[in-house]
């Protein structure tokens, strides 16, 4: 569907609150955890949704459709960009407490990210192309995933 004449829902891959399966119910409930109840009650609304949301909005939008799909492996790249770091945080929070066994890869700018992460790497272009300049471990006192971090074990070195 072209975003620019489509329902919410259909731009953005939501069901509608009324679907089948309570799917619809989940989809209104992920957009309230983001911030954005506004939206539930237009999601069969055709309009042009890419025009209409900042943003943030629509980094937000992308954050409830990981938390309704609640996939193993979470790719971000500047998934929060747009967002002041007091939002940030709190939807990485969000996606650490929803998805507590999911892998979350995100690739930004912003050392407040650190936080949400155990591992980070740093690239750089060379004469022989990109390679890997740093790999280590993420470890801050009172960070989020520092008290996980005490539990878990690494398998060995990184690749």
């Amino acid at each position: 569907a072209d975003i620019d004449a489509a329902s919410a829902d259909q731009a953005n891959s939501l069901p509608s609150p009324a679907s089948e399966g309570g799917l619809g119910r989940r989809a209104a409930q992920a957009l309230a955890a983001v911030g954005l109840d506004w939206l539930q009650p237009q999601l069969d609304t055709e309009a042009a949704w890419a025009n209409i949301l900042s943003e943030g909005e629509k980094q937000r939008l992308a954050i409830a459709r990981v938390l309704l799909h609640r996939p193993d492996i979470v790719a971000l790249d500047e998934a929060t960009s747009a967002l002041d770091v007091t939002a940030q945080s709190e939807l990485m929070q969000l996606l650490a407490r929803a998805l507590p066994r999911a892998i979350i890869i995100s690739v930004g700018h912003r050392p407040e990210l650190e936080n949400f992460h155990t591992r980070k790497l740093v690239i750089a272009r060379g004469p022989d192309g990109a390679r890997i300049v740093w790999d280590g471990r993420i470890v801050r006192p009172g960070a989020p995933i520092a008290a996980a971090l005490k539990q878990m074990e690494f398998a060995g070195p990184a690749v």
